[in-house]
């Protein structure tokens, strides 16, 4: 279920991908292998708090298995 109070409410999910490293080329297939990282970040409408009103904790860590996470799909063409 996404992150959000109200179902109508739109999730903006930001992303970037960087291109970390070219591991191979292979000119006869003409294909590349390469490494990417990929950053994701969103508001979880859940997990916001004023950390005035608990003596000033603004961070905490949550397992992945816990949360949302947006499907993404790569296509290579």
């Amino acid at each position: 279920m996404r992150p959000v109070k109200v179902w109508t409410t739109p999730t903006l999910v930001q992303l970037d991908m960087f291109l970390y490293g070219i591991l191979e080329v292979d000119e006869k297939s003409q294909t590349v292998t390469s490494q990417i990282w990929i950053r994701m970040w969103w508001t979880n409408e859940f997990l916001t708090w004023n950390s005035t009103d608990f003596c000033g904790i603004n961070m905490l860590t949550v397992p992945r298995s816990r949360l949302w996470i947006p499907d993404i799909q790569i296509n290579e063409e």
